[in-house]
């Protein structure tokens, strides 16, 4: 808008505002259509990344199977308003070629950081404490230093081993069975008391002994999680969990991961 011979300058100021206004709108027109993009671009990487990790078929919720990860228990809500963002965008008509809502950057931002979070899935192995830094003993080794040793470090139970597989674990509650089955004659009399004395208390079939349980290192974190709830549901209560190779007892231990590894982990 130019000001013709004799105009006046209020109308001069007035077209310049009007055309500045009409750019400014045009520039917000075409940021918003360009958040709208990427918001729908990353939250299809997101689809992508949950459902190749998770394995979930076509069938399956990927919304709802993000949900049920207790690692994400805490942002379910926010997980929901971003798939009702995705599918109001995708599903309705726009208005005059325009978007009748528009996500943030903080919600661009959530989703991208959910694809991280799935693409970044912690395996066993991560979290795990390994064999090397354990402490753990053979049928044949004594158990009155061992004992003194798990109560200088605080330890609640160690692992047997038998050329490197697990074949008890000892506890307070394994002392305890021993106590109450020999009565009096707790120690020998010629030698000194070893594990193999205890095996009836702290071999992997005793009763007890069902709260201990058996995973692959690859096997992911949170998938062990669900072994823990599992148990749970069952009335037992899973103190530690063994790792091997392949998830197999009859595998040689590489670590172990207990309830307080996986709470760290999440």
């Amino acid at each position: 808008v130019g000001q013709k011979d004799g105009g006046d300058s209020q109308t001069q100021l007035c077209g310049v505002a009007l055309i500045r206004g009409t750019l400014r709108g045009l520039s917000l027109e075409g940021s918003a259509m360009d958040r709208v993009d990427t918001f729908i671009e990353a939250y299809k990487r997101l689809e992508e990344s949950v459902r190749r990790v998770y394995r979930l078929t076509k069938e399956q919720s990927v919304i709802g199977g993000l949900k049920r990860q207790p690692r994400f228990e805490d942002r379910k809500a926010e997980i929901q308003s971003c798939a009702d963002l995705r599918n109001f965008l995708q599903h309705n008509a726009r208005l005059d070629g325009c978007y009748a809502a528009e996500p943030s950057e903080k919600s661009i931002a959530f989703v991208r950081e959910l694809t991280a979070m799935v693409n970044n899935r912690k395996r066993c192995r991560d979290i795990c404490v390994y064999k090397r830094d354990l402490i753990w003993r053979r049928p044949s080794d004594p158990v009155k230093p061992a004992m003194e040793q798990m109560q200088l470090l605080g330890h609640s139970s160690i692992p047997i081993l038998q050329d490197g597989r697990v074949v008890g674990i000892f506890d307070e509650r394994s002392f305890f069975q021993y106590v109450s089955r020999c009565g009096g004659d707790i120690f020998p009399q010629d030698r000194e008391l070893i594990f193999r004395d205890l095996a009836f208390c702290t071999s992997l079939s005793a009763k007890h002994m069902q709260v201990y349980a058996f995973a692959s290192m690859n096997a992911y974190a949170d998938e062990v999680i669900d072994l823990f709830e599992q148990k749970l549901e069952d009335g037992k209560r899973v103190r530690l969990v063994l790792l091997t190779a392949s998830g197999r007892p009859d595998d040689r231990l590489r670590g172990i991961l207990t309830p307080w590894d996986l709470i760290a982990a999440n």
